[in-house]
């Protein structure tokens, strides 16, 4: 039982490690620190053209509230709610479901960037396969990339929609929210089938955060 928990830990450090690299996660002072808080007074976020007011409890790292360091809008939510996830894991433990945390990160890229970026890494790949409408890529045998598989629609070949996973445990994907404007879900796997239903959601939330909206 002992060498199967040091394995389990470690095997959760490499995958926490794998999806920090792919999501391009930036370390401040030697690490971002979490944010706990439970505060609602509002923190904005100017991104893209657009002003976001956010309530502080709802970002993921307390860096986000020290000027100059640039992380921007990194919010982490209760898939199921969308409520901050500080709130949810104050009210019910972390213990009662950290696969329903969600990641949410809004990006300021161009298209353009974005299909120089995917092509690269993914030129690598062993030759995707198509199935059910996605073009699937392996991560496997690609040292440029991080997660074991990719997802990309057909009628999105553009890269304005790519979702990597882990197998077995966390997935991200990279989709278009405006012109310029991408952003970031991080979730749990076991949620993939009901990504149509999530990716509405948070559009529909991050639209709210709009100030003035």
């Amino acid at each position: 039982m002992k060498y199967r928990k040091a394995y389990f830990g470690v095997a959760a450090i490499a995958v926490f490690l794998a999806l920090a690299a792919a999501s391009r996660i930036m370390f401040f002072d030697g690490e971002l620190r979490r944010n706990e808080s439970t505060n609602l007074a509002i923190y904005r976020v100017d991104l893209g053209g657009n002003s976001y007011c956010v309530p502080k409890a709802y970002y993921r790292w307390s860096n986000s509230f020290n000027e100059g360091e640039g992380i921007g809008l990194d919010l982490s939510l209760d898939i199921s709610s969308l409520e901050a996830w500080s709130l949810y894991v104050e009210k019910n433990g972390f213990s009662e479901g950290g696969e329903r945390e969600v990641g949410v990160k809004v990006l300021d890229q161009t298209l353009a960037s974005r299909q120089k970026r995917w092509s690269q890494l993914l030129k690598a790949s062993p030759r995707a396969t198509l199935s059910n409408g996605y073009y699937r890529y392996e991560g496997a045998g690609n040292p440029l990339v991080n997660l074991d598989y990719y997802l990309i629609p057909q009628d999105k070949a553009d890269f304005s929609w790519v979702l990597g996973c882990v197998s077995g445990a966390r997935c991200r994907l990279e989709s278009q929210l405006d012109k310029d404007i991408f952003y970031e879900l991080s979730f749990d796997e076991r949620h993939v089938s009901h990504l149509v239903d999530l990716e509405s959601r948070v559009k529909f939330f991050l639209e709210k955060q709009i100030c003035n909206k």
